[in-house]
């Protein structure tokens, strides 16, 4: 089917279909970079929280010896 021999009302299906697959990946897209962010601070924050002991607990060993 040509453009030109197209109705108008399956073009503008075409278009509202593209648009809501945009929509729905940019959706997509902004919901997971912000789960990410959020759970990698969390790790990073758990991880900073295990340095820390470690290095207090290797502090304790050395002062104990």
């Amino acid at each position: 089917m040509l453009f030109a021999e197209a109705s108008i009302e399956s073009v503008w299906l075409w278009v509202i279909l593209w648009k809501a697959m945009l929509i729905g990946t940019v959706g997509g897209f902004t919901g997971m970079a912000i789960w990410v962010t959020i759970g990698g601070a969390a790790d990073i924050k758990h991880l900073f929280s295990r340095i820390i002991a470690g290095h207090e607990q290797d502090k304790h060993q050395q002062e104990s010896e």
